[in-house]
């Protein structure tokens, strides 16, 4: 996120969350009960955004060229291959303001390129 942010780039401040057992308990929804149960220990998340509102296609004429680039070839370094026009993984705060987020992709990709998916698998709770 620093090298990020050294290029301009607007996102998430990145914060690491610590989810308890007892938080399982606390979860209605089976299928996100299943995922918190794998997620108990330390996690990497975000702030929440309040009223944040969804970037939409038609916004893309407000991002100036510089910027689109930047996110680009960051998004090519990472290699987070999700970024597209049906799942930007963008949003804007409170204050209209661009703020990128997402890059589980790239995590995903660098445990398959560096022959981790064992790992992955059981980081990403995968069978």
């Amino acid at each position: 996120m620093q090298f990020a942010r050294l290029i301009q780039i607007p996102g998430l401040t990145p914060k690491l969350l610590i989810l308890d057992a007892d938080l399982v308990q606390q979860v209605d929804n089976a299928e996100t009960r299943d995922i918190v149960e794998k997620s108990i220990g330390i996690n990497f998340g975000t702030v929440y955004i309040e009223n944040a509102k969804i970037f939409d296609r038609q916004d893309i004429s407000r991002i100036n060229d510089n910027l689109k680039s930047n996110i680009f070839l960051y998004d090519l370094f990472l290699l987070n291959i999700d970024r597209t026009f049906n799942n930007p993984n963008m949003i804007y705060d409170c204050k209209n303001q661009l703020l990128c987020f997402d890059y589980t992709s790239s995590m995903m990709m660098r445990f398959v390129l560096m022959n981790l998916s064992h790992k992955y698998s059981d980081a990403f709770g995968k069978q």
